[in-house]
């Protein structure tokens, strides 16, 4: 078995042997045209390599482009800074007593006079000794009391910290109301004439005329004429009574508006009066009522109204008894 396989692989070397003889050497090519491939092949490479660069260059350059385009995205979502709130003109200041104080957003400090307007995020501070009056752009009249600080939110909010203010809105525009927000809670008025104190964190409303409504953690109180409303941030509260008139309020008849009295009567300049000072007018005869409308008065009276009372009745036919919270007009005796 073994010298039949040996046998068998002999021949098949020698078929290889004579297959192979009988072939020739491949012929070379000539030699210029061996040495164009060869240029060529060469060129080819070249190109090869070349390419190789480039992509290597264009993914580095790729790759800084991405550093840099990472580095622009990473500014573009950095935290920017907020920008300046705008402001907007809430008020004029209509007359101050003693020295009060205005700080602005950027904690710069003014002493506003008459007419000096009054910006959103101002804070004003009063000590024991001033007061001040403005007008809201709605037409309302806010005034100040001694030891009060006020924050100008928006047109329509204000934030009462401490002290004591009063509002008048017999002037204001039809359905604008303003808040005034307490640390007991936000109050927020119907129609009226009322004023807000703030102790801590207590708050207490006073209404001399319509109705004001109280909102402590969403539990709503309303006040009517007469009544005293005081309730704490914990939602407790307490009613009492309170006069339209007397020494509470003497300090708000001091700030109240000057009375334009031109080409108006008597009667008008009363009603101020009444208006003013929280009492009713009555005449005393028709002719003393018929008089007062007659009778035109000229020039600007910036006094308290019952100062004005006086003061202006000494130059007329008329004279007055103020009796508790009512003035009665009558007709000069001698006249």
């Amino acid at each position: 078995m073994i010298m039949k396989g040996t046998q068998q692989h002999k021949k098949q070397k020698d078929r290889v042997a004579e297959l192979f003889r009988h072939a020739s050497a491949r012929e070379r090519p000539p030699a210029e045209d061996e040495l164009a491939i060869r240029q060529a092949l060469h060129t080819e490479w070249s190109g090869m390599t070349r390419q190789r660069k480039r992509r290597r260059a264009l993914f580095t350059l790729a790759a800084a482009a991405s550093a840099v385009l990472a580095v622009m995205v990473g500014i573009k979502l950095a935290p920017q800074s907020a920008p300046a709130p705008s402001l907007t003109q809430l008020a004029v200041v209509e007359k101050t007593v003693g020295v009060v104080r205005v700080k602005s957003s950027d904690g710069s400090l003014q002493g506003p006079d008459s007419a000096t307007e009054l910006m959103s995020g101002q804070q004003i501070v009063t000590r024991s000794d001033s007061r001040m009056a403005l007008r809201w752009l709605n037409g309302e009249s806010i005034r100040l009391d001694e030891n009060t600080e006020l924050i100008l939110n928006s047109a329509d909010g204000i934030t009462l910290q401490a002290g004591r203010i009063y509002l008048d809105t017999d002037q204001a525009e039809a359905n604008e109301e303003l808040y005034i927000s307490t640390p007991a809670g936000r109050v927020r008025h119907l129609g009226t004439r009322y004023m807000t104190t703030v102790s801590g964190n207590v708050t207490s409303v006073s209404v001399r005329e319509g109705k004001v409504s109280v909102d402590v953690q969403g539990v709503e109180s309303v006040a009517a004429r007469g009544d005293r409303l005081t309730v704490d941030a914990q939602g407790a509260s307490s009613r009492g009574s309170v006069s339209s008139y007397g020494p509470e309020w003497l300090w708000t008849e001091e700030l109240a508006p000057a009375f334009s009295s031109h080409g108006r009567t008597m009667a008008q300049f009363l009603e101020w009066v009444a208006h003013e000072s929280g009492r009713v007018v009555e005449f005393a005869s028709s002719d003393a009522e018929r008089l007062a409308g007659d009778t035109h008065l000229r020039g600007r009276i910036n006094l308290g109204p019952m100062r004005a009372l006086e003061a202006v009745l000494q130059t007329s036919d008329l004279a007055a008894e103020v009796s508790a919270g009512t003035i009665v007009v009558r007709l000069r005796v001698g006249s």
